[in-house]
């Protein structure tokens, strides 16, 4: 337990420790920076995708804080359609009837910078009555460093969580065919196709296209985002190279993007895949589910993501935003409910309901935590690649940019356009996104 902790911290470049933060409120508000405290009985509202443990320790945080709460803020959670969630979310907070608050990418919050629609949160966090002392150093200083990465240079976002995309595979099929866990791509695309001859199933999938596209971009020497430019810089020979073997591998169905539901852990549990590249957060709706039941016929594992060239994974990390509808009562109150959810005891629940990484020192000491580390084969093969996790560019039109990807990646292996054709109507998509 103590070598992985070792590890993980080490991954996450952790210096040193910080201190809890207090909670405390004020009734009266700061005059100096004209901050206040929301009216009493205050609603602000959150909107989200979760199910299952997730949706049911978000209500439940979410519900506590209602409870005790000294300033009578009300906090609604309030599920929503996965499908299109980010263009439900933009549509009405543009129409000044969106959520107050949402969990995601700081990509998603890039979008609305411009246009002055996403909180700067450092005005509430160094605020002296209702801050967070020491909050610059209760995370590493890269996460903290992501929180202010955008065009503005504000903070308009609380990181929460780090999850990022592992291997699931299908173990007994492996062992069967004599099979590794592929360290290249090229042993990826081997092994897919020797799983679907072998066994006539998909042998690799990509549960996010757009994630797996950009590592290989990344991990091939290309850059992504000039944000001097505004433009992109990854249409070329090494990317058309990258779309072509993710297409061809579709075409001749040893690969997939397409599951059968909305994610590939389905296909896992019925047998008709026997991996694929997904969020660690999968974990719990694979294990102990279909073949991989208790009394069922295969064993799950998981394996980081082959490292090659240029050695970079994706740091998926999340947090909390607020959107701006010059309401300072709502502002106010959704920023105090984001400091009570990151609170210790809080962080440490949503993390292992969500089987994720808390960026938080003081989470990170919980021998709780550290349990459940060692319990958790997923978060273990992420510790082994996080040091190479990376962040691209979260500026105006980046979400754009990871559309016109994933889009560019499925015409062609559809065979509706070629990886240059793709690739050019990509690039000139995304610039107009990116100047827009």
């Amino acid at each position: 337990m103590k070598k992985l902790f070792k590890i993980v911290l080490a991954a996450l470049m952790v210096m040193s420790m910080a201190a809890c933060s207090n909670n405390a409120g004020n009734e009266g508000g700061n005059e100096e920076t004209g901050i206040t405290l929301p009216a009493e009985g205050t609603t602000v509202t959150i909107w989200h995708t979760f199910t299952n443990d997730q949706l049911t320790t978000l209500e439940a945080i979410a519900e506590e804080f209602n409870k005790t709460n000294e300033y009578g803020i009300t906090v609604k959670v309030e599920s929503q359609t996965y499908d299109g969630f980010l263009d439900t979310v933009k549509t009405n907070v543009y129409n000044g009837t969106g959520p107050d608050m949402i969990l995601n990418y700081a990509s998603a919050a890039a979008d609305y910078v411009t246009d002055e629609l996403v909180v700067d949160l450092s005005k509430y966090i160094n605020d002296p009555e209702i801050g967070i002392p020491g909050y610059a150093e209760s995370k590493p200083a890269g996460v903290v460093a992501e929180e202010f990465a955008f065009e503005d240079g504000q903070q308009h976002i609380i990181i929460t969580q780090q999850t990022g995309p592992i291997f699931f595979y299908n173990k007994t099929m492996y062992d069967q065919l004599g099979l590794k866990p592929a360290t290249t791509w090229a042993e990826v695309k081997s092994n897919a196709q020797t799983i679907n001859k072998e066994l006539g199933i998909v042998g690799f999938a990509l549960d996010s296209i757009t994630d797996v596209t950009q590592t290989l971009i990344m991990q091939g020497g290309s850059s992504y985002i000039d944000t001097e430019a505004r433009e992109i810089t990854f249409n070329d020979a090494t990317t058309e190279k990258i779309i072509n073997y993710i297409a061809d591998g579709c075409k001749e169905k040893y690969f997939s993007i397409n599951p059968t539901n909305s994610y590939f852990s389905a296909d896992m549990i019925s047998g008709q895949v026997a991996g694929y590249i997904g969020s660690v957060a999968g974990l719990p709706y694979v294990a102990g589910q279909g073949i991989f039941a208790a009394d069922g016929t295969a064993e799950l594992a998981t394996a980081a993501l082959p490292l090659e060239g240029t050695k970079w994974t994706p740091a998926w990390d999340r947090g909390m935003m607020v959107f701006n509808y010059d309401d300072a009562d709502r502002a106010v109150a959704s920023y105090l409910f984001i400091k009570y959810f990151t609170e210790t005891e809080n962080s440490l629940k949503w993390n292992m309901a969500m089987n994720a990484l808390s960026p938080y020192f003081a989470v990170q000491e919980v021998a709780e935590y550290q349990a459940y580390l060692e319990a958790n084969p997923a978060l273990q093969s992420l510790a082994e690649q996080t040091a190479y996790a990376g962040v691209l560019p979260t500026v105006t039109g980046s979400a754009t940019v990871r559309t016109e990807l994933q889009d560019a990646v499925k015409v062609v292996a559809a065979g509706e356009a070629t990886a240059t054709e793709a690739l050019a109507e990509l690039e000139a998509n995304s610039n107009a996104a990116l100047q827009d």
